[in-house]
């Protein structure tokens, strides 16, 4: 039997275990992609990839995706070479390799989506006291490449990949129809949260780390800056 893993981690072997042992499938299911909901009460519900669907719209995915596979194989290149060439340390965070490799992300677990109201909308509200410089999780989307002529169809869950691109396009994030809970963080021009740029050693990845501590109760802000608001109107706190 391969020993190729899927989307989710997993071969073909775990799903086939899965399937006659009730205590293995509920630890593979553990290992997929969930989103915390909590009402006005603070009731806490877990919804898994099809339930997020169906209540906001949007696939539930823990990595980032491709149109196509190659892709993802010409970018993982195309970064290789330039960091072989010049070395991004303009880009990088000095010390971003430790959220990847020594941290877990605690954001499906000690923060939910909440609905703060008519005029904010949903956000992110952290279940638990969260320490400064704690990895909350990776902002993941789907990879699209812009003509400067279609700068106008950003989406405001749109960011920008720190890739340089060639002259008149550009390579986004867009976690419209796919993303995880950091898509429905608000902006604030004082945020508790901040983006860190990792290089792992094939990609960039754009992770959502807490600048100060974090109370329970406490909606999570990042600042996601002028140039991101330019086209999209001035943000209201």
């Amino acid at each position: 039997m391969s020993d190729e893993r899927d989307y989710y981690g997993l071969t073909a072997l775990d799903w086939c275990k899965s399937l006659n042992d009730q205590q293995g499938a509920l630890a593979f299911k553990a290992k997929l992609p969930h989103l915390k909901v909590c009402d006005a009460e603070s009731n806490v519900e877990s919804l898994d990839a099809q339930a997020c669907y169906q209540r906001f719209g949007f696939h539930l995915i823990d990595r980032n995706l491709f149109h196509k596979k190659w892709h993802m194989k010409a970018i993982i290149l195309y970064l290789r070479l330039l960091f072989r060439l010049l070395w991004f340390k303009h880009i990088c965070n000095e010390n971003a390799f430790k959220y990847l490799y020594f941290n877990e992300a605690i954001g499906a677990e000690q923060c939910c989506v909440k609905h703060l109201g008519e005029r904010v909308g949903y956000g992110v509200v952290a279940l638990d006291n969260i320490e400064n410089d704690t990895l909350i999780d990776e902002y993941v989307g789907k990879f699209s490449v812009l003509h400067f002529l279609s700068y106008g169809a950003d989406s405001r869950y749109m960011m920008n990949y720190p890739m340089p691109t060639l002259h008149g396009t550009k390579l986004t994030i867009d976690a419209l129809n796919y993303g995880n809970i950091t898509r429905f963080i608000n902006h604030s021009d004082q945020p508790n949260t901040r983006m860190k740029v990792a290089y792992d050693g094939s990609l960039f990845r754009l992770l959502v780390v807490s600048n100060r501590k974090i109370l329970l109760g406490e909606e999570l802000r990042l600042d996601y800056g002028p140039g991101y608001w330019l086209k999209r109107g001035a943000p209201s706190e």
